[in-house]
């Protein structure tokens, strides 16, 4: 495992979010983390492990308490790490549980833990696991080590790197195990041991199986069973015995009871036969009797077949009249649609009328009307040019307003600026005096300095004689260069400001005379004195009138031709008016004729088809009755047939059921039923028990043999079970440890690979501890009452003795746990199934060391970056600064600690 990339936010003494690369070391994968005491060197550590399992370095600080006191509140505590771990990429997030600020109101509230692994997966993250458990369990399984292994074989915490020298054989195992995985040693020694157990179990189950059986067959030994089972085989003959008597007797009392049941039978058909006899000859007599009353209905139909013939010539005189009604009502149908005809005609007419007068009036309207807006609509283009021509005034005249205004504001800036030319004068005269007046002084001071360094005979500086008749005095008021200077800017200033006021006054005259000019050009031009607004009204007025003339100029032939249609519509309104009165008196003439020839109260349709249906009802009525007695007639005469022939069929089957009785009859007369079939079923129940009694006797032979075919296989298994429980009892008890080391098998193989480390380790310890210390297995057994066989121990090479590695100074305890941490990832990466140990940090301890010593360590641990391992080591030792070039330092602030890397 290397790690990529560390983030903490929040964490610890880092109050906002930091960010560890550790990519960018390149090959140089040495480096120092140093800072000041409580800065977070440390907390570095902590939050690699924390990322990982959720726990801290040291695993004494629980992880909700490094929440940063200097964090804002919103800000939540949080760990990324990214991880390289072979050619897999992985990323790790966790949040501790922590209070955070409610996002809705108020207050405050409890946050649990939260945890994400992701792995890059064609340059995606991918998830793997997502809550604190799962992950737990999935960084378990990548890295092959729980919190404490990793502690003792990645990250060296501080005061705890003697751990992994120190621990017992048990926690060692633990460690060897999983970084050499085997794993499969110990679930070998397991499944021996469990197969012996499995073994003996069997063995216990297979003779308490042997024991339930005799006791459920109530014997004491399979002799005494076997004794059993003979006598139960004798007393099965006798039972079979007994079954076939009963048997036969069973099956006479069934034969007496079938012959009984076929006698009685017989006679109970011939009853009934004797019954349904009887039966026929009544229902023979009562069909002969509703003859004679058909016959006489039928007789009573056909006597009135002249009411009959009546009703059908009634019916046909009827039908024939039905044209004459029909032609009737469709005359008097015209006549009255012609009269609503002939009214809707008239009212047509009177609207077509209206209408016509109407449209005339309009169209005169609308003439009027054209004649009014003519003379309005003819200004048009006249008012325009007049009310173009009063806008153009009024801008004018508003413009002059505006120049006269703006003329009055430039003459009071043209007298400004000639007041502020005047102003500027007398301050560029008072500057130059002042001037004159500073330099005076200044060159008088000048002349008294240079008197006062004249000598007699010596050349003065500024005219260059010997003789010095009258020196200069000194100036009690002397002015210095810097007034000098300052009077000489006064006069630049004055001077820069008199020619920006003599600017501003020529453009505030030039503004003036321009304004001026155009003025009086505006008030030579004449205005034209009419009202814009009034103008804009009359010509809104004519305009409008123009476009009325124009719609009157397309309504016009319009009402004309409304007029046209109007016209038109009244005399087609008549003509329908004068063709529907003659199609009335048509009908009423028609309709008068009709009405002579036909009776007049049928001389309507209802009428007469009311008269027609009452005539074919009553027509009806007779012939539905006639058939009716014809049909009933008719039954009758069948049923009296069928009757004769059930009477007969009856006298045959009796005749039949006598012979059958008489046939079956017992002797003796009639059987008794009853008796016969208690006979029958006391024989049946004789026979059940007596298969009951067989069954029973064959049964528990059978049990007897199948008691005696188990405990015969039981024998077999027992002697196979303590025969497999020979080789694997033994095997198991030497796996386990059942041996005069006390040492099992997995503990043997992890001591022969312990053996290879701490060969590796002590390479490095002889060469840092000047060839005195070599690591060494603890052989034979140190404690007889538990398991030993992966102690430690140290050979002093100056002393020529062995003692326990716990006894080591601090310096000779750390270089020892480093060899030994060095040694055990050499061996590992080694193996090809052993984990990938691509990183190692280390906490103090090089305090310990003497400055040679020191000079081995690092040695050590430059190797180990140039094979390619990540190396990191906490330390406050100066020198490591300054051998170490590649530093992360963390810097302590106010507002939380940094992390800076420094590198060449």
């Amino acid at each position: 495992m290397k790690p990529l990339i560390l983030t903490m936010q929040a964490f610890g003494p880092f109050a906002g979010r930091e960010r560890v690369d550790f990519t960018r070391l390149g090959e140089r994968a040495l480096f120092l983390i140093h800072g000041a005491t409580g800065a977070g060197k440390t907390t570095l550590l902590d939050a690699l492990c924390f990322a990982l399992y959720g726990d801290t370095s040291g695993g004494e600080r629980d992880a909700r308490a490094m929440r940063s006191d200097l964090a804002p509140a919103e800000l939540e505590t949080e760990v990324e790490l990214e991880f390289a771990l072979g050619a897999e990429r992985y990323r790790v997030t966790r949040k501790p549980a922590q209070q955070r600020p409610r996002k809705r109101g108020e207050g405050w509230m409890q946050a649990q833990p939260e945890a994400q692994l992701d792995r890059l997966t064609d340059g995606e993250w991918k998830s793997l696991a997502t809550q604190p458990g799962k992950v737990l369990d999935a960084v378990r399984g990548l890295l092959g080590f729980d919190s404490a292994q990793f502690r003792q074989v990645i990250v060296l915490p501080q005061g705890r790197f003697r751990e992994l020298l120190t621990a017992g054989s048990g926690e060692r195992e633990a460690i060897l195990e999983t970084l050499f995985r085997t794993r499969i040693c110990s679930d070998l020694s397991d499944a021996l041991r469990e197969r012996a157990r499995a073994l003996e179990v069997a063995g216990r189950e297979t003779q308490t199986r042997r024991e339930t059986l005799l006791q459920h067959a109530d014997c004491d030994s399979v002799d005494a069973l076997k004794t059993r089972r003979a006598q139960l085989a004798g007393e099965v003959e006798q039972r079979r015995v007994e079954e076939k008597a009963a048997r036969e007797r069973d099956a006479a009392a069934r034969l007496a009871l079938e012959r009984a049941r076929v006698a009685v039978q017989a006679e109970r058909e011939r009853a009934q036969a004797a019954q349904r006899l009887q039966e026929a000859a009544r229902q023979r007599e009562a069909v002969a009797q509703a003859q004679a009353q058909a016959d006489a209905r039928l007789a009573t139909e056909n006597a009135r077949t002249p009411e009959r013939e009546a009703l059908a010539k009634r019916l046909n005189e009827l039908e024939a009249l039905l044209p004459a009604v029909t032609d009737l009502a469709q005359a008097l149908a015209r006549r009255d649609a012609a009269a609503k005809q002939r009214d809707a005609a008239g009212a047509e007419r009177e609207r077509g009328e209206a209408a016509l007068a109407a449209a005339r009036k309009t169209l005169q309207t609308r003439r009027d009307e054209r004649e009014q807006v003519q003379a309005l609509a003819a200004r048009v283009e006249v008012l325009a040019h007049r009310l173009k021509d009063a806008q153009a005034a009024r801008e004018r005249l508003a413009r002059l307003a505006q120049l006269r205004k703006d003329l009055a504001g430039a003459e009071g800036r043209l007298s400004e600026a000639a007041k502020a030319v005047t102003a500027a004068d007398a301050a560029l005269a008072d500057a130059q005096r002042r001037q004159d007046d500073v330099e005076h002084a200044w060159s008088a001071a000048q002349a008294g300095l240079l008197a006062a360094g004249l000598q007699a005979g010596a050349p003065c500086p500024v005219c260059g004689g010997t003789d010095h008749p009258a020196p200069a005095r000194a100036s009690t008021d002397a002015v210095s260069e810097a007034a000098l200077r300052e009077a000489r800017e006064a006069v630049r200033k004055a001077a820069t400001a008199r020619e920006a006021a003599l600017l501003r006054r020529h453009e505030a005259d030039k503004q003036a005379e321009g304004l001026r000019a155009t003025a009086g050009e505006l008030e030579r031009d004449p205005a034209d004195a009419a009202d814009p607004a009034a103008l804009q009204a009359e010509l809104k007025a004519a305009q409008s009138a123009a476009q009325r003339l124009a719609e009157l100029a397309r309504e016009l032939p319009a009402c004309e031709q409304a007029i046209g249609e109007a016209e038109k519509a009244v005399r087609k309104a008549e003509a329908a008016r004068q063709s529907a009165e003659g199609e009335v008196t048509r009908a009423d003439t028609e309709a008068a004729l009709l009405q002579r020839k036909l009776p007049q109260e049928l001389n309507t349709v209802a009428a007469l088809e009311a008269e027609i249906a009452r005539v074919r009802a009553a027509r009806r009525a007779l012939d539905e009755a006639l058939a009716q007695a014809q049909q009933a007639a008719q039954q009758v005469a069948n049923e009296l047939a069928a009757a004769r022939s059930a009477e007969q069929a009856a006298e045959e089957v009796l005749q039949r059921a006598t012979q059958a009785a008489q046939a079956a009859a017992v002797e003796g007369g009639a059987p008794d039923l009853p008796a016969v079939e208690a006979a029958a079923r006391s024989a049946g129940e004789a026979l059940e028990a007596a298969l009951l009694a067989t069954r029973d006797a064959a049964g528990r032979v059978e049990a007897a043999d199948r008691t005696l075919a188990a405990l015969s296989e039981l024998a077999a298994q027992a002697g196979e079970l303590e025969r497999q429980y020979a080789v694997a009892g033994r095997l198991a008890e030497v796996a386990g440890g059942g041996n005069r080391l006390n040492l099992s098998f997995q503990r043997f193989v992890l001591a022969t690979l312990l053996d290879e480390v701490l060969e590796a380790a002590s390479l490095r310890l002889l060469r840092m501890s000047r060839s005195r210390f070599e690591l060494r297995r603890v052989q034979g057994l140190v404690d007889g009452r538990r398991a030993g066989g992966l102690d430690l121990e140290v050979f002093d090479h100056y002393t020529g003795s062995s003692r326990p590695a716990a006894t080591l100074s601090g310096g000779e305890g750390f270089l020892a746990a480093l060899s030994l941490a060095l040694g055990l990832a050499d061996v590992v990466q080694s193996r090809a199934g052993g984990m990938q140990m691509e990183t190692l940090f280390i906490d103090e301890g090089f305090g310990t060391l003497d400055p040679e010593a020191l000079d081995f360590a690092l040695s050590t641990l430059i190797d180990l970056q140039q094979a390619g391992r990540l190396v990191g080591v906490i330390s406050h030792v100066a020198e490591l600064r300054e051998r170490m070039d590649v530093r992360l330092e963390v810097i302590a602030g106010a507002a939380g600690s940094h992390v800076r890397l420094r590198q060449p």
